[in-house]
């Protein structure tokens, strides 16, 4: 009941980053506390339509697993939220959680840990999205607070690369002028007809930044075109854009293609030696280093063969990169459901020479035998369909990328009721100081 106190032992994190612990046929979940650490809990509440509690727990003294957040807004910004544990400790306690929800023989595959997939702790991340807010006569550019629809303000976001921390100081300085001349901020959330509503701003390791505007109103195009322009001319961008949706949600963009304003239209990201395009709104992984970790864990286990699929496919970024330096190089086939990201795709496998297919659509309109199958699906996976349409191409290796554990364990299950073993589970940290975990599991097929 709430106000109870108990001792517990934390259990795994969820996706939330929640220590999960059963007590008594209930889970309680605790934020601020690392898996297996002792801790006295206050219950604060109970959930009315299951065995779920809430808790908050006195933070434990630093050891060698938990650390004083190296971030002074860590408890308020809704980001990072697990920089109180060591990237150790939290990096295993995360591959421990997440393999123990896959089938057994999956997780029995788990690599050495001197194969898993790492990342620097700090200045990682290639992508921003800044909400803006204007709070006390002061411009606010940052995330919502952690639970909140309140704008947290992130000036020097250490997750950040350099190149983007510095473009959100000068584009933070000159937005503020273009909202004292008249410019509205209405950020995500709101039923607002007018206002800019979000920036997205990516980068790659060359330091090139392109920022998409978006804007509530047709009207607002005419505030933000000149300022995009401005910034473009004076060599604080490499490309900027503008996008309107006025939808009344979460969501911090439309699924609309962004309207170019000036400057490049896409950047190029070197992994593994093959260039990638990075387009401003199109799915492309914001930490580029662990995305060549992943690269080079898939080139090991696809090569050699002579047809390649690469499900969900994006702007082609797996496909590429692990056929693109090879003088034997497989023939390729891809699918997406984007009609932006199969055309970048097209476009760099034709700069590389390559022989690739690219089709409009699912896993289900590849009707194709193949040699070894990629599949890095969004985080609900595979459906039943598309995995049987897979398992129809016939591939004597499936490469499954998952940002989703319960989401991978299902998907597995049906891999191995269709006649595959499990081979190997890497983890990647793709995302350092959350709750988020990247995998890459290998099945071959039974003879």
């Amino acid at each position: 009941m709430p106000g109870d106190r108990i001792q517990l032992s934390a259990g795994p994190w969820n996706l939330r980053g929640e220590a999960c612990s059963p007590i008594d046929g209930i889970e309680v979940r605790v934020p601020g506390l690392i898996p297996d650490e002792q801790a006295l809990v206050t219950i604060t509440g109970r959930s009315r339509g299951g065995p779920v509690a809430w808790g908050t727990a006195e933070v434990p003294p630093p050891t060698s697993r938990r650390r004083a957040p190296p971030c002074q807004i860590h408890g308020s910004c809704g980001g990072c939220g697990l920089q109180y544990a060591t990237e150790e400790a939290r990096f295993a306690a995360l591959v421990a959680g997440r393999t123990a929800l896959l089938p057994p023989s999956v997780a029995a595959t788990l690599a050495p840990e001197n194969q898993w997939v790492r990342s620097p702790g700090f200045g990682w991340r290639h992508k921003a999205v800044l909400l803006p807010s204007w709070r006390r006569g002061q411009l606010l550019l940052g995330g919502y607070g952690r639970g909140t629809h309140e704008v947290v303000d992130q000036p020097d976001c250490r997750v950040l690369s350099d190149a983007l921390r510095q473009a959100r100081r000068t584009v933070g300085d000159s937005l503020s002028e273009l909202v004292r001349a008249g410019l509205r901020l209405a950020p995500p959330g709101g039923r607002s007809s007018r206002g800019l509503r979000a920036m997205v701003l990516r980068a790659n390791r060359t330091g090139a930044v392109l920022l998409t505007a978006v804007v509530r109103g047709p009207e607002d195009v005419e505030l933000v075109r000149p300022w995009l322009e401005d910034l473009v001319s004076s060599g604080d961008l490499a490309g900027a854009f503008h996008q309107v949706f006025a939808a009344p949600s979460d969501a911090v963009h439309g699924r609309t293609p962004p309207q170019w304003v000036a400057g490049v239209r896409s950047l190029t990201e070197t992994v593994g030696g093959v260039p990638l395009p990075v387009q401003p709104l199109a799915f492309f992984q914001v930490n580029p280093g662990v995305l060549e970790g992943i690269v080079d864990v898939l080139r090991g286990l696809a090569l050699p063969t002579e047809t390649l699929l690469d499900a969900y496919c994006g702007v082609g970024a797996l496909g590429l990169a692990i056929v693109g330096q090879e003088e034997v190089r497989p023939r390729i086939v891809g699918c997406d459901v984007v009609p932006g990201a199969i055309a970048a795709a097209e476009k760099a496998a034709q700069a590389l020479g390559l022989d690739a297919r690219y089709v409009l659509g699912s896993p289900s309109d590849i009707q194709e035998a193949v040699g070894v199958a990629v599949v890095d699906p969004p985080r609900k996976g595979c459906s039943a369909k598309e995995l049987a349409a897979l398992v129809a191409c016939a591939p004597e290796r499936i490469l499954y990328v998952s940002c989703s554990a319960p989401s991978l364990a299902r998907d597995t299950a049906r891999l191995l009721e269709s006649g595959y073993r499990a081979t190997g589970l890497w983890p990647a940290d793709m995302l350092p100081q959350t709750a988020h975990l990247e995998m890459v599991a290998s099945f071959e097929r039974v003879p």
